[in-house]
């Protein structure tokens, strides 16, 4: 029961924009949650709790702002790092 509230929460969700009174037609959204929704938030947290274990960068979260930072002691070791982190999500 909890994954089918789940899914009918995040599935045939349609978005607008309205400009001076005019509005654009419905376009159905593929990703992400309802902007402005309550769960929205938690759901952003369960997504990225991880996110610090999953590579070499120092990760600093804040609400709904992530930081990615790497210390090194000179350039070229910046970019060895850069690219063994970049070969990881190959």
């Amino acid at each position: 029961m909890p994954l089918q509230l789940m899914k009918s929460y995040l599935t045939n969700q349609y978005q607008r924009t309205v400009v001076d009174g005019l509005k654009s037609n419905k376009k159905r959204v593929t990703c992400g949650v309802p902007q402005g929704s309550t769960l929205g938030p938690f759901l952003f947290l369960v997504y990225i709790n991880d996110l610090a274990f999953a590579s070499e960068f120092i990760v600093r979260i804040f609400a709904d702002d992530t930081n990615l930072t790497m210390p090194s002691d000179n350039y070229l070791s910046l970019q060895i790092k850069d690219n063994l982190e970049k070969s990881k999500n190959l």
